[in-house]
């Protein structure tokens, strides 16, 4: 198409712009489709971090929720390991108090 030597044409430019133009197009749709479609692969809507409770200064215990099941992780820095999975888990502890007043006020004790 082009050689050293011979000359190029507008035509020959407009219709590599145009060819340019319409591949670009087609990689953002192609990536705007794959965003929309496909779930996110870390932290997204099907795994959670529930809890961490730290065993040593590397190692850790993690609460992980997947879709609807729990598992109990080790995690180091080398590797992670699922020491259990629950069979049931209450919600109702797993969530977070109302603020750090009344979470204060149920332990110490409130005004008298």
């Amino acid at each position: 198409m082009f050689a050293f030597g011979s000359a190029v044409t507008i035509g020959q430019l407009v219709s590599f712009f145009i060819g340019l133009l319409l591949v670009s197009l087609l990689l953002l749709a192609t990536y705007w489709f794959l965003r929309k479609r496909l779930p996110n692969a870390v932290g997204g809507r099907f795994a959670k971090v529930v809890s961490r409770v730290y065993v040593d200064r590397n190692v850790s215990l993690v609460l992980v929720r997947v879709l609807k099941e729990y598992y109990v992780i080790l995690v180091s820095p080398s590797h992670a390991e699922v020491v259990k999975k629950l069979d049931t888990i209450d919600e109702g502890e797993l969530e977070p108090p109302d603020d750090f007043r009344s979470l204060l006020s149920r332990y110490v004790g409130g005004k008298k």
